[in-house]
């Protein structure tokens, strides 16, 4: 194994947060690349025992006490209260009107496909239930059918390509909970529906952080398609910076204050800046990923984690071999 300069690894990590958006962004490669969710992933041992996959872990730790101690000091400015009070009020209708959105650009656009890009499917049943769930969603007192109507794509999309596959996409799920509980509770319990969405979309995105890591060869091969994407940088380096940026900003997502919304924009950012190289196939099926970070931004995080940074650091370093054991786990007994 080659020896690594943390000094050097330092200064390239910090050249990656800006080099690695649209990659970073392209969180589901599976989108424009070929793919085997079969294939076993990397050893765990070969993850973990990476020099520089454990220099890029401690960076990311200190990185994240550095965020968490500021963001304890720091009080929340009057307008950013103001924002997650109006967040709140508009959140359901936000994701209401995202969802319809969604839904009939699917049918406009005449992606035969299921949720995203490469869930692919010509079924005529499909898209009439996309239709309907397009016009349920549009209204407050018939959108929990919208979202009843997104579980069952989503159990059509694990019947056909797989549980496995489809755990990258529970976001999905978090957003049809989110409509069921905002049409049959309109107001009463938004903390509740904005905690499940929050959950969700920082799963998914967590996920996507640990694929980067399992299955690394799926990525490179995105990476010779597009070399530009890297920005000259090692494709290992770049990679695995890749992941531990986006592992990073899902964690302050789910659990940081302030720094949880610091999390969304860096995230929104990729996702504005994919769009370039890989044009309206990532902007639709991105859509809903980014309206879900919009309502989370717009609101405040009923789910942070209120301890001391230490405390919170040790927090993130359990959660990476946490979600380790989901991701190897599920893929051993689903496959």
């Amino acid at each position: 194994m080659k020896h690594v300069n943390p000094i050097t690894a330092l200064l390239k990590a910090l050249a990656a947060l800006a080099a690695a958006a649209p990659a970073l962004s392209n969180a589901h490669v599976k989108w424009f690349n070929e793919y085997d969710v079969t294939a076993a992933p990397l050893h765990i041992g070969s993850v973990i025992g990476n020099p520089l996959f454990l220099i890029l872990l401690a960076l990311s730790a200190i990185a994240i006490f550095a965020v968490i101690s500021i963001d304890n000091r720091l009080a929340p400015p009057p307008f950013v209260d103001a924002i997650d009070e109006r967040g709140m009020r508009h959140a359901g209708p936000f994701m209401r009107y995202s969802v319809a959105l969604f839904f009939m650009t699917l049918q406009v656009t005449d992606l035969r496909v299921i949720l995203t890009p490469e869930l692919e499917i010509d079924s005529t049943i499909v898209t009439l239930l996309q239709i309907a769930i397009a016009g349920l969603a549009l209204f407050k007192a018939t959108a929990f059918l919208a979202g009843l109507g997104m579980i069952a794509l989503y159990g059509i999309a694990a019947h056909h390509y797989g549980l496995f596959h489809l755990l990258d996409y529970t976001i999905f799920v978090g957003i049809a909970i989110f409509l069921i509980i905002e049409s049959l509770r309109p107001g009463k319990y938004t903390f509740a529906s904005l905690m499940v969405l929050r959950v969700a979309t920082s799963f998914t995105l967590l996920w996507g952080a640990v694929e980067k890591f399992a299955y690394p060869d799926t990525f490179y091969r995105l990476l010779d398609q597009y070399p530009y994407l890297s920005f000259g940088l090692d494709r290992e380096f770049f990679l695995l910076s890749a992941g531990f940026v986006e592992f990073a900003c899902a964690y302050l997502i789910l659990f940081g204050r302030l720094s949880s919304k610091l999390g969304i924009v860096v995230l929104l950012g990729f996702f504005v800046l994919a769009v370039i190289p890989f044009g309206a196939v990532d902007a639709i099926g991105h859509w809903l990923f980014a309206a879900s970070l919009l309502a989370l931004l717009a609101t405040r995080n009923r789910f942070e984690v209120k301890a001391p940074s230490r405390v919170n650091t040790a927090l993130y370093l359990c959660g990476m071999p946490s979600m380790f054991t989901c991701y190897y786990g599920a893929q051993y007994v689903l496959h």
